[in-house]
């Protein structure tokens, strides 16, 4: 169930949590932190045998300019199916969700404009990165942010290819 608490904001000036995640507010009109609890359930949907990327959207920001000065990340993957448990990922955080046949996130952009991807594995197991320099001005349509992860698997049994995600996301951003 997704939720938001502010606290020192103005209500028209926060941004929308996605299910599964809890939206804590903290700053003044300018300047926020927003930090994210996130526990959803099948959030993704990984490879058999392939390489994908998917993302789950966990906020998005209120309308205006806005400039993320920073952000960290502690999220932990988790694969329904044990034998893709120690595929190995690339996680990041983006503006934009990451989908098609790719095994990295790099590849576009956007899949990791506000933290790059982390390598680790699918196995409840925290992908912890934190960014400390301005990394994106988000400006003309809908200004969301997402957790990405893509793999390139070489497990190929068929079974449930569902993954649950799990953690905290920090954002520090400002109105401009």
């Amino acid at each position: 169930m997704a939720g938001k608490t502010s606290f020192g904001l103005g209500v028209s000036n926060v941004g929308a949590p996605n299910t599964g995640v809890t939206a804590y507010e903290y700053g003044t009109g300018k300047s926020h932190t927003t930090v994210l609890v996130v526990n959803q359930v099948d959030a993704l949907t990984l490879a058999d045998g392939a390489a994908i990327a998917d993302g789950y959207l966990l906020y998005t920001f209120p309308a205006g300019n806005i400039l993320i000065n920073g952000a960290m990340m502690s999220m932990a993957p988790t694969a329904a199916d044990s034998l893709l448990q120690a595929a190995a990922t690339e996680a990041g955080i983006g503006s934009v969700i990451a989908s098609g046949a790719v095994a990295v996130l790099s590849g576009t952009g956007t899949f990791e404009d506000v933290i790059t991807g982390q390598v680790g594995v699918i196995d409840g197991t925290a992908d912890a990165a934190a960014v400390t320099t301005a990394r994106a001005i988000l400006t003309a349509g809908a200004k969301t942010i997402h957790y990405n992860l893509a793999m390139a698997s070489t497990v190929a049994d068929g079974a449930d290819l569902s993954c649950d995600i799990a953690g905290t996301v920090t954002i520090n951003w400002s109105t401009m």
